[in-house]
């Protein structure tokens, strides 16, 4: 029954999210707010759908499977613990049946199994950390990229005589030269 409601979650979150966020609405800094918990929220904000459907679909695949992988430790665990027991009742050697193949293993075996499964998970969720903190971090520098946007420009004008150089150079030395260098300031 978990398991089915995880999955149920997902599969809803993965059309509805995208559905229901107003990508243009939504400002660089709430947006990177928001990222933990709607996956893919920086890049829909900043228009980049393709960016933000792969975010969304890596982080939600990372966040199912570590689900999954802890559920199935959870099962390999608990029948480690019941062969365990079996054993001390009927002796040790005897072999059981797996719950997720049609094979037959020992308590030890169990163990590995739920040892891997939990592995496999620890995986998962490091993994959907490391996407997290990217799609944190590109926020971050889509941030920054609108305050330099929204930065107030000051131009400075001059006029320079350009001298001439030698008796090669047959410019006029009569007109001026403008150099305009925008200079922005963050406040």
């Amino acid at each position: 029954m978990k398991r089915l409601v995880s999955v149920f979650l997902i599969c809803i979150s993965m059309v509805l999210i995208p559905v229901t966020i107003a990508a243009e609405s939504i400002k660089p800094n709430t947006a990177v707010l928001l990222e933990p918990v709607l996956p893919g929220v920086v890049f829909f904000a900043n228009n980049r759908p393709i960016s933000g459907s792969l975010m969304l679909a890596g982080r939600l695949s990372t966040l199912g499977l570590a689900i999954h992988f802890q559920n199935q430790a959870n099962d390999y665990m608990s029948a480690q613990k019941a062969a365990e027991n079996a054993d001390l009742y009927y002796g040790p050697g005897l072999m059981y049946k797996d719950p997720y193949s049609s094979g037959y293993k020992s308590s030890r075996q169990f163990r590995k199994e739920a040892d891997r499964n939990l592995a496999f998970s620890n995986y998962m969720v490091f993994t959907h950390l490391i996407l997290l903190g990217t799609a944190v971090y590109n926020g971050l520098l889509f941030v920054d990229q609108e305050k330099q946007r929204q930065a107030p420009v000051f131009e400075i004008d001059s006029a320079l005589l350009i001298a001439p150089t030698g008796p090669q150079d047959r410019r006029n030395d009569n007109l001026p030269v403008k150099i305009r260098i925008p200079i922005r300031l963050d406040f």
